[in-house]
């Protein structure tokens, strides 16, 4: 048997999306055979405006002990239900920041030194 994930398996129509949080071998298809189902996800807000989510949690609690995968999906719902510490924020540098500008320069610089004859066109870029 394959590594074990929990993973969101979709039901309900067209348009109308429903998922049930399963625990499945890693190799198993999206909607087919699974281990466990652990609780559902409805993402379309009810008459509450909420969205509704239900999980056994200890069950849950097990299959992460026992070293389940969460998928990235389903990460976030542990962490909104408390089971999970919040997922890692993926880390993109800002636009204009002073540490590509001057990786940038630096290299523009090193340039300049190789090439004489394209000298205007590397001063047109650093500025």
């Amino acid at each position: 048997m394959g590594v074990v994930r929990l993973r969101l398996a979709r039901f309900g129509r067209k348009n109308a999306p429903f998922y049930r949080i399963h625990a499945a071998d890693s190799r198993s298809p999206r909607d087919g055979k699974f281990l466990e189902r652990i609780g559902y996800y409805d993402p379309r807000a009810g008459k509450d405006g909420h969205k509704r989510i239900a999980l056994n949690f200890e069950r849950a609690k097990y299959w992460l002990s026992v070293g389940a995968q969460p998928s990235d999906v389903v990460r976030r719902i542990f962490f909104i239900a408390g089971l999970l510490p919040r997922p890692p924020l993926p880390r993109m540098p800002k636009k204009g920041s002073l540490s590509e500008g001057a990786g940038l320069v630096g290299v523009l610089d090193n340039e300049e030194e190789d090439n004489d004859s394209d000298e205007e066109g590397i001063a047109n870029i650093v500025e």
